[in-house]
């Protein structure tokens, strides 16, 4: 698995600060206020409006994002922003012939994300909403166990926020990834896929008795979000299944984690293909965005849905 480097994140947004007002902060984190649902959503792959109402979000993951993340954020190499990277590519398996359409690879109808999260006291939730154009689910060429060569979701979750600066060698103390496929859960034995942080170091598991723990809804939605084989995922992660390995306990209001988000996107490729990062470096939990679990309420009852095209929702959240 092709893995770009990012280096530190370097901003701390604070409550109503503006992008782009604030001067680098080195080992600055983005920290993120994360509401409380009233009522948890129903896993069907709809985005109803009271149902995620106040939900923090969206936050978008593009290639137009990233290089808007190098003007603001400092380039940290040809594809890669201080906070995102762009691994989306055109050649598919042999990098002889393009296996895309080259007005559409590596552009957002190649692949662009946006992700509502919200919490409450059994588990995190997640709503990705993905523009694709190209939904390869299977990768029936390559092997069939590895999710970093299917169309997938993915969180990478430091379960105690404990910053490890894995790039130097230290190892992992709490981090932990869930994949979901691109297809319904129950289509694919390795739907699910689950990376635990054990004796300091990855172990990966698709048994159905572990990553039985974590669960979500699929739904094709077509040409929706603007590509041609959009999909979305809702999906839950239950603090009971993280409590198995790294979570010492039920989080509670105050309680912080940090995690990056990684779409994957094969677009024809056996091996690898390609993926979106946003929020920090997937490997290595230091860069991670911190999330505080906040008491404000989002869901049924919690008042006005905010609106937002993309960052006005999510201003409004950051603290220090």
């Amino acid at each position: 698995m092709r893995i770009v480097a990012l280096v530190g994140i370097g901003l701390l947004l604070v409550a109503g600060g503006v992008l782009g007002q604030l001067p680098p902060v080195h080992g600055g984190k983005w920290t993120f206020q994360l509401p409380k649902f009233t009522e948890p959503p129903t896993l069907d792959g709809v985005k109803g409006a009271e149902e995620w109402a106040n939900a923090l979000g969206p936050f978008e993951c593009s290639p137009s994002q990233v290089k808007r993340d190098m003007a603001e954020f400092g380039q940290a190499s040809d594809m890669s922003s201080n906070v995102s990277t762009d691994q989306t590519g055109c050649w598919g398996g042999d990098e002889t012939v393009p296996a895309e359409d080259p007005n559409i690879c590596m552009t957002d109808l190649d692949k662009t994300s946006w992700t509502w999260m919200a919490w409450d006291d059994d588990a995190l939730y997640a709503f990705h909403e993905n523009l694709d154009n190209v939904r390869d689910p299977d990768n029936a060429t390559g092997d069939p166990t590895h999710w970093w060569g299917r169309d997938s979701v993915s969180i990478y979750i430091d379960l105690t926020n404990a910053n490890e600066d894995h790039a130097s060698g230290a190892p992992y103390v709490s981090l932990n990834i869930v994949n979901f496929l691109a297809a319904p859960i129950g289509s694919n034995a390795v739907a699910v896929t689950w990376e635990r942080t054990e004796a300091g170091a990855r172990a990966t598991t698709q048994d159905p008795a572990l990553t039985g723990a974590f669960y979500y809804g699929f739904r094709d939605a077509g040409q929706e979000f603007g590509g041609e084989q959009d999909y979305a995922i809702e999906a839950a992660y239950p603090w009971e299944g993280f409590m198995m390995v790294n979570l010492p306990a039920t989080p509670v209001v105050g309680t912080m984690m940090g995690w990056s988000w990684l779409y994957v996107d094969p677009d024809g490729d056996p091996d690898y293909g390609g993926q979106l990062q946003c929020w920090g470096n997937a490997d290595f939990p230091l860069t991670f965005s911190d999330y505080v679990f906040s008491g404000s309420l989002a869901g049924p009852g919690s008042g006005t849905a905010v609106q937002a095209d993309s960052w006005g929702a999510i201003k409004a959240t950051f603290s220090r």
